[in-house]
């Protein structure tokens, strides 16, 4: 009933039909045609699986590979460097329940549990209980990293992000086991689980600013990073990690500016935007659903709106948009 709202909405519909190829799959881009786990399971998990419910379902299918999840290309190359392709499952698992498809909802039980047991040999730290790689989407190193940094050192450290995601996934495992009865695995992913979120209580909260800190420097002297993850403290409301005055406050620590919340905060210096100084509208998604969780009618208000007045302005939905001023990004490659 709110004129601006149809139309921006019926003008999503439409873009997102462009964004389907040839062969009926989600692209990444202009300049890249075909799938992107990450970016496409977000989408999917946020919205699409409803909306584009076979689109969904036949995208996601191209992104397995000897029955396990497909990384995407990231810092250093790819897998382990880049380990956020977990979040396939949060999106499959939403896409087969909404498709009533038994069939893919048990070849997306036996995908994500091939996929975390690999993780769980490959990039699972015993000790710290958490598993290594970089940020899961903020994937652009002199974006987020410091200089000294190189792809050895990313690969190493520990994200809070990427592990939340690792959470969730073994609580959707869990969850999945449960409904196939395979009560013993069950129990098993949900431990898995448990052993997550105590490494992240241990290692990445900070008591101080009262949020997950963005990622931990592993070395001889281990350096927690406490910088701002929006996306990664949202999904932590969202999976139950944080709830209540604790998770209001989490999401009020920063102050969102006039054009939305930067995917990370403090600004690195001499960096120009596209992770720094940015807004990343499906970020804002995530941001305004955990609000809505925590009843922060306020946050939630001012997502909504944000995303509404940048489409409104551009005629068009951006997939990111400089911070500091609401316009639009000028890096190469960036939208």
């Amino acid at each position: 009933g709110y004129l601006m709202i149809d139309m921006l909405y019926a003008l999503a519909i439409a873009e997102v039909q462009q964004d389907i190829n040839e062969s009926g799959f989600f692209t990444a881009g202009a300049e890249w045609n075909q799938a992107w786990t990450r970016d496409m399971s977000y989408a999917i998990w946020l919205s699409l699986a409803a909306s584009f419910n076979k689109v969904s379902v036949d995208s996601l299918k191209t992104r397995i590979f000897n029955g396990k999840i497909l990384q995407d290309t990231g810092t250093g190359g790819s897998y382990p460097c880049s380990s956020d392709r977990v979040v396939w499952l949060l999106a499959a698992y939403e896409t087969a329940l909404l498709a009533k498809d038994m069939d893919f909802y048990k070849e997306v039980y036996e995908v994500g549990k091939n996929t975390l047991l690999q993780d769980l040999e490959i990039i699972y730290d015993n000790k710290r209980k958490l598993y290594r790689g970089e940020e899961s989407f903020l994937d652009w190193r002199e974006q987020t990293y410091p200089r000294w940094m190189k792809p050895a050192d990313i690969a190493e450290s520990f994200s809070s992000g990427t592990n939340i995601i690792h959470y969730a996934a073994w609580k959707t495992l869990a969850k999945m086991a449960e409904t196939l009865g395979k009560n013993e695995e069950a129990v098993k992913w949900n431990d898995y689980a448990a052993q997550v979120k105590d490494g992240l209580e241990k290692e990445l909260w900070s008591d101080e600013r009262g949020y997950y800190a963005a990622y931990l420097i592993d070395g001889i002297y281990p350096e927690k990073y406490e910088g701002y993850d929006n996306l990664g403290n949202a999904l932590s409301i969202l999976f139950g990690l944080c709830d209540g005055e604790k998770a209001v406050s989490m999401l009020n620590y920063y102050k969102a500016g006039d054009y939305g919340f930067s995917v990370v905060t403090p600004q690195l210096n001499r960096i120009q935007p596209y992770h720094n100084d940015a807004v990343w509208p499906f970020v804002q998604g995530y941001r305004a659903l955990a609000a809505a969780k925590v009843k922060d009618l306020e946050t939630f208000s001012h997502e909504f709106f944000t995303v509404i007045r940048s489409a409104a302005l551009f005629g068009t939905f951006k997939e990111n948009l400089v911070a500091s001023t609401g316009g639009k990004k000028t890096l190469k490659n960036s939208a």
